[in-house]
């Protein structure tokens, strides 16, 4: 599904490779290998503003931000002056930079669970995610077009 989402935007790349590879995954591992496959690239990992105040805790964190730069997307539920404060005590390590998005207005978990009840979801997804999960019956999908 992450494939289906981002083929309008073909500078994404969506890899495998914690799906993929045996064992626990850990965010430094992964970075690890991205960075040997595209050593000339710069990095950014994808956060949101709640795992930005906890982002010092990950393991391995300081090596995190030196493979690649952390981009917290804030959603306006945390104060902009505890996100700014803790953006810059990680900045010693790493680019920490935090952007504002404009809150979805459904979290995957609030969609996953409209799927479940058999409410319509289309509206929050693209038109081939809703296809894929509509063909595979996922999340518990109700028969029929009336949910989408």
């Amino acid at each position: 599904m992450c494939r289906l989402a981002a083929e309008p935007y073909p500078w994404l790349e969506v890899s495998d490779y914690e799906l993929t590879k045996p064992g626990k995954s850990y965010t430094v591992e992964t970075l690890r290998y991205l960075h040997s496959c595209f050593p000339e690239d710069a990095l950014f990992l994808l956060t949101g503003s709640d795992m930005l105040l906890s982002f010092d805790s990950w393991y391995c964190w300081q090596e995190i931000l030196t493979l690649a730069g952390l981009l917290c997307v804030s959603r306006g539920t945390e104060p902009e002056d505890v996100l700014r404060q803790k953006a810059a005590e990680l900045s010693s390590y790493g680019q920490v930079t935090v952007v504002h998005a404009k809150p979805l207005p459904m979290s995957s978990s609030q969609i996953r669970h409209k799927i479940e009840l058999c409410r319509k979801f289309s509206c929050y997804l693209p038109e081939n995610v809703v296809q894929y999960i509509m063909l595979h019956r996922l999340y518990g999908v109700c028969s029929g077009e009336s949910i989408v």
